[in-house]
């Protein structure tokens, strides 16, 4: 005898269930359907069209889905953001560590610009969140002091080089075969400067450097 089809929930299927909550599908693969209550206490339904091929592998799918909707996964707990001021120290501290700052006149210059001024401007605030329009913003008011003969040359600038600033340099990529501009993003390791100043990667470096006509000065950045 010709199996019997009919229209449920938008779909060609069995007229009974070959197993509680699971249909055949004229076009092949399993329907399966179920209803659970979520911790919550509402009615949730699940639907599902799975080319599954049997009908108890199609059950276990159903039963696994109600299972979700009663005992969800619980969100993964988020990282914690790191503040500016504790990484600004564990940073000094590796330079300590590594050599890089010997002296104790040299740890003390570097306390003092941590103190005085990076921890008020952005002390509270989380590395993730801080950006580059932002940071420049605020060595453009350094500048000012420095010009202005508040500050010295040396006192604040120098630490803002070993925030973690992001390649600038643009690189072409292809999309769909046409040509597309994509910003680099990899962590910046060399100030150029061109009309401006530039934060490129090493990767990004020889390209940056092949397409200027005039001399170009390149500055590590300390730190990276």
């Amino acid at each position: 005898m010709a199996a019997k089809w009919v229209m449920r929930w938008r779909y060609e299927v069995s007229a009974k269930p070959v197993l509680p909550g699971v249909w055949r599908r004229k076009e092949g693969g399993f329907v399966v359907r179920g209803r659970a209550v979520d911790p919550a206490g509402r009615k949730r339904e699940v639907i599902k069209v799975l080319d599954s091929p049997t009908a108890d592998e199609a059950r276990g799918v159903l039963r696994a889905e109600l299972e979700r909707v009663r005992r969800p996964p619980s969100p993964a707990t988020p990282k914690p953001k790191t503040r500016f001021d504790a990484y600004a120290t564990s940073l000094l501290a590796r330079r300590v560590d590594d050599g890089t700052i010997r002296s104790a006149a040299t740890r003390q210059k570097w306390g003092n610009i941590l103190e005085k001024h990076l921890y008020p401007a952005f002390g509270a605030r989380p590395v993730e969140d801080l950006r580059r329009a932002e940071l420049l913003s605020w060595r453009d008011e350094v500048a000012k002091k420095i010009k202005a003969g508040t500050y010295a040359p040396t006192t604040a600038v120098p630490m803002l080089d070993a925030m973690p600033l992001r390649c600038q340099h643009y690189r072409v990529t292809s999309r769909d075969g046409a040509p597309l501009a994509v910003r680099c993003r990899r962590r910046g390791r060399w100030r150029v400067q061109l009309a401006r100043s530039w934060v490129v990667c090493s990767e990004c470096l020889p390209d940056v450097v092949s397409l200027q006509r005039g001399p170009v000065v390149v500055v590590a950045i300390e730190g990276r």
